[in-house]
């Protein structure tokens, strides 16, 4: 697939994931709603994450590191950075729904998933000097 028909294929998907959370916030009660409808709100609200973070990423690594990266490494770094911010925000809004949520266990999640993203970069780093 082609940069162009990645990108393109982003916007949708982020436009229909936001679609339907936002169709998920108006017609879903959460008084009344059962476990499925709490697993809608998340699940559309993460795709709905994941896909703009990824899109902004990959616009952000394209006008500031136009010539250093691949376009391979920037959609990579996107994808994967988006999937680790929107987790972490989702397991924030879960434990904040269930009010389990405070300013450490915060920390403790962004700790987490920062020292995740050094291990993925450190073990991509090794791999390429030993190639």
């Amino acid at each position: 697939m082609s940069v162009r028909g990645h990108i393109l294929f982003m916007l949708m998907a982020t436009l229909i994931a936001w679609i339907a959370w936002l169709m998920v916030l108006i017609n879903v009660n959460p008084t009344m709603a059962a476990w499925w409808g709490f697993t809608l709100f998340y699940v559309t609200f993460f795709l709905s994450l994941f896909g703009s973070f990824t899109t902004l990423g990959f616009v952000f690594r394209s006008l500031f590191l136009i010539r250093r990266k691949t376009t391979q490494y920037k959609i990579t770094t996107s994808l994967r950075q988006a999937f680790l911010w929107s987790a972490a925000l989702i397991i924030a809004l879960g434990l904040q729904g269930q009010r389990l949520l405070s300013w450490w266990i915060f920390a403790i999640i962004l700790i987490v998933f920062a020292l995740i993203e050094f291990f993925v970069v450190s073990v991509r780093n090794a791999s390429e000097q030993i190639e």
